[in-house]
């Protein structure tokens, strides 16, 4: 394994480790704000760094099975089920569920940035048009957020906060 594959690991796993285990997180849970923050680290940070790094140890094989639709499906399913009032009230009362939906988060943003960290994946045209494709469905709920004048989450009790998320 390279160096520089090494290093994005590490950093990946150490940032892993800060963004979800760190006693920033207690905090997190009571602003929505940051939640979706701590998400959006761990989504363009975290997992393409850990992707970039297990890189090398993945057959060619394997990585080759995972088509670029499916790594835009996975991640919008996940943003989308994620992002659901029922899920996101479920998982600020149950850790269990909420370890399981972090790690259901991560795999799906591996899925997805597998296409673009992959040496023989997508050329580089083609990898600029996949992540503006996928980055159109994300807003719909985004803007239905900053929007909305109805709270959508009891978890969290604040528009403002949930408006600036």
């Amino acid at each position: 394994m390279a160096r520089r594959h090494r290093a994005a690991l590490s950093t990946g796993s150490l940032l892993s480790a800060a963004a979800l285990l760190s006693a920033l997180s207690p905090v997190a849970d009571g602003r929505l704000s940051l939640h979706m923050l701590e998400e959006m680290l761990v989504l363009a940070i975290v997992v393409p760094l850990l992707a970039y790094g297990v890189s090398p140890l993945l057959s060619r094989r394997m990585a080759a099975r995972i088509h670029p639709i499916a790594g835009i499906v996975a991640l919008n399913l996940v943003l989308f089920g994620s992002q659901l009032p029922a899920v996101v009230d479920l998982a600020s009362n149950d850790l269990g569920f909420r370890a399981a939906m972090q790690a259901a988060f991560m795999l799906g943003a591996f899925l997805f940035w597998w296409p673009v960290v992959r040496r023989d994946g997508l050329s580089p045209i083609a990898k600029i048009g996949y992540l503006m494709v996928a980055g159109v469905p994300p807003t719909i709920p985004g803007i239905t957020l900053a929007l909305s004048h109805h709270l959508f989450y009891h978890a969290y009790r604040s528009i403002e906060d949930q408006q600036l998320a």
